[in-house]
This record gives structure tokens, sequence and C-alpha cells, in this order.
């Protein structure tokens, strides 16, 4: 993001919500780390917390609602997914949150989240095999005009909306996985079968362009607190725009024959594949 162009806001951390222009019964999919945020609120003599964090969005969203990612990527086929203790693998937000006693989570295995509001219950209600599905979590943010706030996370590994986009027009690097999952729920243990649109071998996701784009047709708005810089999207407004990106051949992958080696050395010969990528790190 180039701070240059961006909006710049003031004050303390929980005055942001209320500088971006968010309407009171908007939905809101929030993706932060807020680690810098933390630091400058201490430099300040602030004491930062991450429910004060979300509450100041919850006061300006007090028609609307709040989504936190849930998602939990160490998952693989046959384990067992526990709403309430199943920590979230999208960092130490979501795992505060995790605490708070009005937030609800939804029974994804894969791509759950946390939601506070009005559409709470709607959302938790949401049943598809696809976890990229028309009746998941992100096709009710795309039917429902939502809106995504970026903060502090590179926008390469938390635009997950664009997973739907792929999946809901079918782009040929991705393939169907079906996955058989334990969900636990209240009255036991059940059996869950879930479809994730995974890359094809040898595919990487790759969204520079993409993003750079975006914020080239001002289709994102952009903002920075200090050092700390935040992008704000309509997924609506996105959505349509990705659209006629990919059709004039936009991309927001690569193919990569190492990559391709990579994969199937891993899937074949466990060992010889952590030494290889502990080498190819270094």
């Amino acid at each position: 993001m180039n701070s240059m162009d961006a909006q710049r806001l003031t004050g303390s951390y929980s005055s942001i919500a209320g500088q971006l222009g968010l309407a009171s019964n908007d939905c809101l999919f929030l993706a932060s780390d807020v680690t810098r945020l933390a630091l400058r609120a201490k430099r300040d003599g602030e004491r930062f917390t991450v429910d004060g964090w979300i509450d100041s969005f919850l006061t300006v969203l007090h028609r609307g609602t709040l989504i936190v990612p849930a998602f939990t990527d160490d998952l693989v086929n046959g384990d067992t997914f526990d709403p309430g203790t199943s920590p979230p693998t999208t960092g130490a937000v979501s795992n505060k949150v995790m605490r708070r006693g009005d937030a609800v989570r939804t029974m994804d295995p894969l791509h759950s989240v946390f939601v506070m509001g009005a559409r709470q219950q709607e959302i938790v209600e949401l049943t598809d095999e696809a976890t990229f599905g028309a009746n998941s979590v992100f096709g009710f943010m795309h039917r429902n005009k939502a809106k995504m706030l970026i903060v502090d996370v590179d926008f390469q590994h938390s635009f997950t909306f664009i997973h739907y986009l792929e999946q809901l027009w079918g782009m040929k690097y991705r393939r169907p996985v079906h996955l058989d999952m334990m969900i636990r729920r209240e009255t036991g243990v059940e059996r869950r079968r879930c479809m994730y649109y995974a890359k094809k071998p040898g595919v990487s996701n790759d969204l520079h362009a993409y993003q750079r784009d975006l914020q080239d047709r001002g289709i994102v708005r952009t903002f920075v607190l200090d050092d700390v810089p935040m992008i704000l999207l309509d997924l609506d407004e996105v959505a349509s725009y990705t659209r006629t990106y990919f059709d004039r051949g936009g991309r927001v992958h690569n193919f990569s024959w190492l990559v391709l080696v990579k994969t199937m050395v891993k899937r074949t010969v466990p060992f010889l594949a952590t030494r290889f990528k502990s080498r190819s790190d270094r």
C-alpha cells in the first residue's frame, strides 16, 4: 500500500472504527494484526485490549454485524472440529475473541468465523458442504454487500474472499477436494462431508498485481495510523470488478514446476519433503 495515497487517521486505536465511514448497519469482516497498534498504545501510555478493539467496532456497527475469522488451517481429513475448543490459526485477535460471551462461532470446520451483532443467528445457521460455497459465510457476505477491513495484514495472505470467487466462477487452476470431518456439537459428534476448492499441484496464489489493480482503480480505500496500514473493501464491488479482471486475462495465481515437484515429494516421501523444505528455506 502506498502510504502517500492513504487517508491518515488520528487518535487512539479505539477511534479507528469511527473514522472509516462505516454505516451503523454494515456487515464487516475484520482481519487484523494488532501488534503494532498495541505497541503504539503502550508508547502513548494507553492500555490496549482486544476486547476494546472489538468493542470499538461494535459501537459503530450498533445495528450491524461484525465477523472475525476463526479458520483452522491445520485440520486434515478425518480430524475433529470443536467450535468451543479448536484454536483458530488466524492469530491473536481470533483467539482472544473466542473468550467473548457475545461471539458465536460457525460450524464450518475449515473456515469458521466468530459473529457478533444483528445477523449473528442468520450466519450461524448457514450450511454448505463447500467451504467457499454459495451458502457459506463468503456467499452471505457477497449477497449482503459486506465490507472487509484488513489491518496490518498482508493482502496476499488475508483476502480469503478471492477463493470464494474462484469457486463461484470455476477457475480451472483449482479443483474440488472432499474431506470427511468430525464436528463436535452439544448433542455429540457427527460426521460432515466438506468440499474445499483447492489449488492444483504446482499452483500458488499471487495477488500482488491484482491488489495493485484494485488500488489503481479506486476499488479499495486505504488508511494509515502512523505506520499501521489498513485497507477497506466493499466485497460486492470487488466481486463485480474481479469478474472483469478475470475476463480480460488478469491472474491471481502462478504455476511453478518447482512447487509441483515439492508438492509431489511431500505427498510421497514425507521425510525427504521435510529435508527439502528446510534446505530451500535457508
